[in-house]
């Protein structure tokens, strides 16, 4: 049966990559993984039948054309990147014909992925968001310091190449009219156009999500929603800890934001609690590509990348019920470093801490199905600890 299943292709399998692998390797599905960059614990995984490392996109693109299923199938392709959804897009001419993917057109990607056309859409369409404010090249600084209400958060309308390549964060916290004037004068060398928006009072338990696969009207294939412990950095930050949790109303919410512009494919809604007026605000959407925590979903029976595997293909593979729940996922970096802030902040005590982590755990570098990855990200972080002690010591 392994052998008549069609194959997926995965790009790229490091973070929420290695949970599409994780998810779909035990139903003897073939997996094939890109990646980028070599240096990732991922990079290292048995899950795939083959793996590919590419340098940049020309080299993507030669190596997606030219793979040797395409000679008898065509694959399943799921991306886990916003820069993989804007690479399809730019070549879907020549990849549409090769693989199976359900993907929306330029324009619906781009209205959910640019922060400022959809802020636009959503005020139109009464979808509650925090209070948004446009800022470029040609805006006085100075005006909008002195007038706005701080704090606050900025983001790039969106993640150009040269916003990802500098390594800045996905958004920052501005805490006054002064670091409001420094960072968006560092941003905007990075980036055309940046958003401000009215920061939502709130821990990070105050974030939650829906996770989801539609299909070709619009309807929901299969959704999940959850909320996160910790996030790093903090406050602004992707998932270190998350948790399963029954919440119709972010569902609903979800599903009329995707109906409503006749959304398929992964797609996801990221939201914030007020910690004063009760409300959920919608943080961001994501669009075309499966989300960063979205093992959490498989983890507790709710399998997004074997139900659009099913969808897809037209198979029926059953997924397999999880042993426990629910179950708690954690990222151990993330946590660990996020942990630390919270504790320094006083926003966490020991006791709340390990309190919060009590029941079914897993992770994502460790499986015991797979445990090269785990100790491939102990040697290359112990490996980073001892070059910067050497470094120092060297300085000294």
């Amino acid at each position: 049966m392994k052998n008549k299943l069609t194959s997926v292709v995965v790009l790229d399998i490091n973070f929420a990559g290695y949970g599409i692998l994780r998810s779909l390797a035990p139903y003897g599905i073939p997996l094939i993984g890109f990646y980028p960059d070599a240096s990732v614990p991922e990079a290292k995984t048995r899950l795939c039948s083959r793996k590919y490392h590419f340098k940049d996109d020309e080299e993507l693109l030669a190596l997606l054309t030219s793979l040797p299923e395409l000679q008898s199938e065509r694959p399943v392709l799921m991306l886990t990147a916003d820069a993989h959804v804007t690479f399809y897009i730019e070549h879907r001419e020549l990849l549409d014909p090769l693989y199976l993917i359900d993907m929306p057109d330029a324009a619906m990607i781009d209205l959910l992925l640019d922060k400022e056309k959809f802020s636009a859409y959503a005020l139109e369409h009464e979808i509650l968001i925090p209070k948004t404010l446009v800022i470029d090249k040609t805006t006085d600084l100075q005006q909008v310091a002195a007038s706005y209400r701080f704090p606050a958060i900025l983001k790039p309308s969106s993640k150009s190449s040269l916003w990802r390549e500098s390594g800045l964060a996905k958004a920052f916290h501005l805490a006054d009219a002064e670091e409001f004037l420094s960072v968006c004068s560092m941003a905007l060398s990075y980036s055309d156009s940046l958003i401000v928006q009215e920061w939502i009072a709130g821990n990070d338990s105050n974030v939650h999500y829906c996770l989801g696969y539609f299909g070709e009207t619009g309807d929901d294939i299969v959704l999940f929603t959850g909320y996160k412990l910790r996030q790093w950095p903090v406050g602004t930050g992707s998932t270190a800890t998350t948790v399963v949790v029954d919440n119709k109303w972010i569902e609903e919410e979800t599903k009329k934001i995707f109906k409503k512009v006749g959304f398929k494919g992964f797609g996801s809604v990221e939201f914030k609690r007020h910690e004063l007026d009760g409300h959920y605000y919608v943080m961001e959407p994501t669009a075309g590509r499966l989300n960063q925590q979205e093992y959490v979903a498989t983890l507790n029976g709710v399998n997004i990348p074997l139900a659009a595997y099913n969808y897809i293909t037209g198979m029926e593979i059953v997924a397999e019920p999880p042993k426990k729940l629910p179950v708690i996922y954690i990222d151990e970096r993330a946590e660990i470093a996020s942990t630390y802030v919270h504790f320094k902040r006083k926003l966490l005590s020991f006791a709340e801490w390990r309190k919060s982590l009590q029941g079914n755990r897993a992770y994502r570098y460790w499986t015991p199905k797979d445990p090269v990855v785990f100790f491939s990200f102990v040697l290359k972080h112990v490996g980073d600890v001892l070059r910067k002690v050497v470094s120092f010591i060297i300085r000294r």
